[in-house]
């Protein structure tokens, strides 16, 4: 479906995407592919190792670094919605950790 997209974008208003030059486009593959899929690579070939639990809680930590980043190196300021959803996140990674169980319709999940 986003092939679909992607190719009706550059067909309708091709504009500059359409000034890029062969080698240029070698390169943004080359980039894609080695930096994409390499990345991807090591990022699933190191969850083999990992338990899913602790998994679970180190994915949680990304949208975290990204707010740490943003607020005390770049200056960033953060919305009543962000600083919910760091709060948020770090609620539940702690409760998780813990291994509290999460009570559904009554019961405790299992």
């Amino acid at each position: 479906m986003t092939l679909c997209y992607q190719t009706h974008f550059i067909l309708q208003s091709p504009g500059p995407i359409m000034d890029i030059e062969v080698n240029q486009w070698k390169y943004l593959i080359g980039i894609t592919f080695s930096t994409g899929l390499v990345a991807l690579w090591i990022y699933y070939y190191g969850l083999k190792g990992v338990l899913a639990s602790r998994s679970t809680i180190l994915e949680l930590t990304w949208p975290l670094s990204a707010l740490f980043v943003g607020y005390f190196f770049l200056n960033e300021s953060l919305t009543m919605t962000q600083w919910a959803g760091a709060v948020a996140l770090i609620v539940i990674m702690i409760f998780i950790s813990r291994g509290n169980a999460v009570l559904v319709g009554g019961e405790e999940g299992r």
